[in-house]
């Protein structure tokens, strides 16, 4: 089974001379845009919905099959009332959150989680009673090349101010 792509908001992968694209992704809704989806035999778009995470796959008459897998959702949804709408061009997933009114900052809960592990460290764990300087190498350590990135500039800035006011 070839993937559709669900890094993103505006990825695609080729299927053969029309591409698959993942154009639009809300925390209720994900667009993909699939020529000729509409056409395909009653039974080729087959969903998956569980507490937080869904599967979709597509099978095609003459090309691989595709399929996006969403293994860890931000937050629960209502499996129940979950749906996928087959457009002339287009797939449309529908998720019901389980919670209503809950913000969701993205699809997946990676940033989430991430942030609740670290709230944890500080208010239980290894961090806990840490320095500020602890704090920022532990940020640093786990931040990503841009987060690392501003991280530096800002500890540059930082320094450059303090060097500009032990002069004056």
């Amino acid at each position: 089974m070839k993937p559709i792509s669900s890094s993103g908001r505006s990825s695609s992968s080729s299927t053969d001379s029309k591409t698959t694209s993942l154009t639009s992704c809300h925390p209720g809704s994900i667009y993909i845009d699939l020529p000729g989806v509409g056409n395909l035999p009653e039974g080729s778009v087959v969903s998956e919905f569980a507490k937080a995470a869904f599967s979709l796959s597509i099978r095609f008459e003459e090309k691989p099959c595709q399929e996006l897998k969403m293994p860890n959702l931000c937050y629960e949804v209502e499996t129940g009332k979950c749906k996928v709408v087959v457009k002339a061009e287009r797939l449309v997933v529908k998720l019901k959150k389980a919670q209503v009114g809950q913000k969701w900052g993205a699809l997946h809960d990676a940033e989430r989680k991430k942030k609740e592990m670290r709230d944890e460290r500080v208010q239980n764990g290894d961090l806990k009673g840490a320095t500020t300087e602890e704090l920022l190498k532990d940020m640093y350590d786990n931040a990503d090349a841009e987060g690392k990135r501003s991280l530096r500039e800002a500890m540059a800035s930082g320094q450059a101010k303090r060097q500009n006011e032990g002069r004056t």
